[in-house]
Formats: C-alpha cells, sequence, structure tokens
C-alpha cells in the first residue's frame, strides 16, 4: 500500500488540536495537509511532514487538491461535511460508540470503530493505524519547536528573570466556566504556595478571574493572550504547569515540563497528560464519556470545586516525587 499524499480534517478547538499532534510521529513518509481551525494553524505549520494547513473556510483550494488518502480524524458534523467535499481516492472515518454524527461514516470509504473513553491520542492514531492495518502501539507526543522573534524571546526572558527560581505557571482559565476551578481556591492555593509564579489567562473572558486573584495575591506575574507557538516556548522553561483543562496545560505535552491539572465536566483519561491529573465526578451523577452534556451551561460547578489544601498538597508531593527521580 504506497500512499503519497494524506489529508487530515481536524477542525476543532485549539486545545483538542494539540492531542492530535500526535499524528506528526506517526507519518514518516509522503506528504500531509491539514484542515484545522484558524486558532490551531500556526501550531500545525512547519512540523514533520506538513505541506499545507487549510482552514475550514478555503474548502474552494482544499478541493483543489487530490489526495491518496482523507482522514476524517473527529467525525463531527464540520468535519464530516469536509470529508465529503475533498477530493481523495480513499475517504476515511471513524465510527464512535454511543455517536450520533452520521455524516462522515455515510461519505466515508472505510470506516473503523473507536471507543472514545480511550485517551484522545489514542482515539487518533487508532484511525491511520486501522487503515493501513499497522501495529497498535502507543506513541508519546515528541518535543516540537517553534520559532520565535526576537522581540517575542526576549519577552519570555525578561518573564523568567522576573519570578526567578523555581518557575511555576498557573493556568486557571478554560474554555468554559464550568471547566474552572473557584478564584477563592487558587487564592489560598497561591498563599500556600508563597513563591511568585506567572499567572496566565489565554481568553479575555478570563480576565476577570485573573484580576480577582492578582488583588488578593502580590507574587504573580499576569500575562495572557499570547499566540500558541508562543506560550509553547515559555512553557518549555518553566519546571512545573498547575491547571485546568485548557491550552497551557495541553501544550505542556509538547514539552518535557510537568504538568499537575484539575478536571470535572471533561474526563481526564481522555484529556489529562499520562501523569499528574485529578478528577472529580458529578455530584448530579451525570454520565459521560469525554465531555460532560451540560459543560457550557452548567452553572454549579460543583465538579471543579477541588479543596485548596488537597490542591497545595498534591502539588508537594508531586514536586517531590519528581525531584527525587
Amino acid at each position: 500500500m504506497n500512499r503519497k499524499s494524506f489529508l487530515i480534517i481536524y477542525p476543532r478547538p485549539i486545545e483538542e488540536t494539540v492531542s492530535a499532534l500526535v499524528l506528526l510521529q506517526y507519518f514518516k513518509r509522503g506528504t500531509i495537509d491539514w484542515v484545522v481551525s484558524p486558532e490551531a494553524k500556526e501550531l500545525v505549520q512547519g512540523q514533520g511532514k506538513v505541506r499545507r494547513v487549510y482552514t475550514p473556510d478555503q474548502i474552494k483550494k482544499i478541493r483543489e487538491m487530490h489526495y491518496d488518502v482523507a482522514f476524517d480524524v473527529h467525525s463531527g458534523l464540520l468535519s464530516g461535511l469536509l470529508l465529503a467535499l475533498c477530493r481523495a481516492e480513499e475517504k476515511v472515518s471513524p465510527t464512535f460508540l454511543r455517536s450520533f454524527n452520521l455524516l462522515g461514516p455515510c461519505f466515508a470509504t472505510k470506516r473503523f470503530r473507536i471507543d472514545r473513553r480511550f485517551a484522545n491520542e489514542s482515539q487518533t492514531l487508532s484511525l491511520p493505524m486501522n487503515f493501513r492495518r499497522s501495529k497498535r502501539e502507543w506513541i508519546p507526543h515528541k518535543p516540537l519547536t517553534y520559532t520565535l522573534s526576537h522581540s517575542d524571546q526576549w519577552e519570555i526572558e525578561q518573564l523568567l528573570y522576573k519570578i526567578g527560581r523555581p518557575k511555576y505557571l498557573i493556568a486557571p482559565g478554560a474554555r468554559y466556566k464550568s471547566m474552572e476551578i473557584p478564584t477563592r481556591r487558587w487564592i489560598a492555593f497561591l498563599h500556600g504556595l508563597g513563591v511568585p509564579v506567572i499567572l496566565y489567562y489565554h481568553r479575555r473572558r478570563e480576565l476577570k478571574m485573573i484580576d480577582q486573584i492578582a488583588d488578593h495575591v502580590d507574587h504573580v506575574v499576569v500575562v495572557g493572550e499570547w499566540r500558541a507557538r508562543k506560550l509553547q516556548n515559555l512553557i518549555k522553561r518553566m519546571d512545573v504547569v498547575v491547571g485546568v483543562d485548557n491550552l497551557a496545560v495541553q501544550l505542556a505535552k509538547t514539552t518535557e515540563t510537568r504538568s499537575l491539572s484539575f478536571y470535572g465536566p471533561t474526563r481526564a483519561r481522555v484529556w489529562a497528560p499520562e501523569k499528574g491529573h485529578f478528577q472529580n465526578d458529578c455530584p448530579f451523577s451525570l454520565r459521560f464519556d469525554r465531555v460532560c452534556p451540560q459543560v457550557g451551561t452548567c452553572q454549579q460547578n460543583h465538579c471543579m470545586d477541588f479543596d485548596s489544601f488537597f490542591m497545595l498538597n498534591e502539588f508537594r508531593t508531586f514536586v517531590n516525587d519528581w525531584d527525587e527521580k
């Protein structure tokens, strides 16, 4: 089976796209084009065998190309539509258990059933592995390198000089408020930590919580809304990243930096790094495989109410255990 050109379709939020970057280690031959969300475009460009990176609104350019194989990695409504419109000899789509989306599988020439309870990296790799009938194996994230401008490098150096050592990055914000630990818990955690840290926010919506934390904690340096490449380079220089299910924790997978993360309405076994994560169950007994169906509308946020002393003790244990190794 001599396939030379591939199209990877994964137009998902940037946090989820990080997990799909493990495909860069899988495809060793041929050329790969990707379709990703606009915010994730810079993460994929210039990596591995990647030739072109498209966004969903560039469907005319995508249709001008002809591929040997197109993979609808996510099997969502938008990705299924892109799979239907692209030109490829083979169109491959997963059929997830308990999934009601049939658009991608309807237009696929080959379909493979994948259990959504697996880690997102395993799900992503399962599709091309099943198609190629290759041996199922775990492929870890390989540290990625991105080039920065001199001004961005200088800004990172100045930031690291301000906080000194140890170098900790705290990222309390997330895509939805229901995925965030209450502000009072972070304030108590940072008071207990007692060392200067970088406090990062990725979206403007998170700034209100960041300001509340900064008003009560003196030893924080606030930065935010950085490009993904710049943030990844900062994370490479940190000792530990602490956060919830957000971009900073996901980008730590592409570096050798350790991360400690907390999960509630998203499944840690699917999204979290291999080690250093904690999961709270839903107090209303809602069951889900990947993401809680109420993640965008839940106003209670009880599943993310981690105790500050628990967070602080687990952080100290995590750091001490790693230092002993």
